[in-house]
């Protein structure tokens, strides 16, 4: 059984660790919803807007090959404010992000952002 158990989750680090290097996140949407809905209590409205974001920003990890890092956080911030989008629009970003980053350290996952971002006035 102790076996089973160590080959399992040997085989999840191992998935997880390729997705990371390939650019996405650890966390997965139901993660993410299961966090904000039990831990951060959020309403419906709230959840799904952050839900919309998180799957726009993982996209973009995707496509830009990038690890969720202070880095690419910035890097993808100042793209949404070089497309012109609104204060408060990019403040829903900053605010999703900062989530995920919460969400990552209640998983244990090891991540090197300490502070939160943050918003736009």
């Amino acid at each position: 059984m102790l076996t089973n158990i160590n080959t399992g989750f040997s085989q999840y680090l191992q998935t997880a660790s390729k997705s990371f290097r390939n650019g996405s996140m650890l966390i997965t949407e139901q993660d993410f919803k299961r966090f904000l809905t039990i831990s951060k209590g959020l309403s419906v409205k709230s959840i799904k807007t952050y839900l919309q974001r998180f799957r726009l920003f993982k996209n973009w990890l995707n496509k830009n090959n990038q690890q969720l890092s202070k880095n690419s956080v910035e890097k993808f911030l100042f793209e949404k404010t070089e497309n012109n989008n609104l204060n408060s629009t990019i403040n829903t970003y900053i605010q999703a992000i900062n989530h995920i980053i919460e969400c990552y350290k209640f998983n244990d996952f090891k991540i090197n952002i300490t502070e939160k971002f943050k918003g736009l006035p």
